[in-house]
C-alpha cells in the first residue's frame, strides 16, 4: 500500500494491489476493516474509490 498526502489541501491518496478480486472483499468483510469503514463513512462523502486492471508483477502508482 502506498499513501500520498497532501495535508493543506486535506487530500490523501492511497493504492494498494490485489491478487483477485475475492481477496479485496475478503478484507473489506474482515475486522478491524469492517468496523473501521462503518464508523468512518460518515465523513467520507467525498471518497472516490476506483479499481484500475494492473500487471502482473508491477508496482502500480499513485
Amino acid at each position: 500500500m502506498r499513501l500520498r498526502a497532501r495535508l493543506l489541501a486535506r487530500r490523501f491518496t492511497t493504492v494498494s494491489w490485489w491478487d483477485d478480486d475475492a481477496a479485496v472483499s475478503a478484507y473489506a468483510r474482515a475486522e478491524p476493516h469492517r468496523s473501521a469503514m462503518r464508523d468512518w463513512r460518515p465523513r467520507m462523502d467525498l471518497a472516490d474509490i476506483s479499481r484500475h486492471p494492473g500487471v502482473e508483477g508491477t508496482v502500480p502508482s499513485a
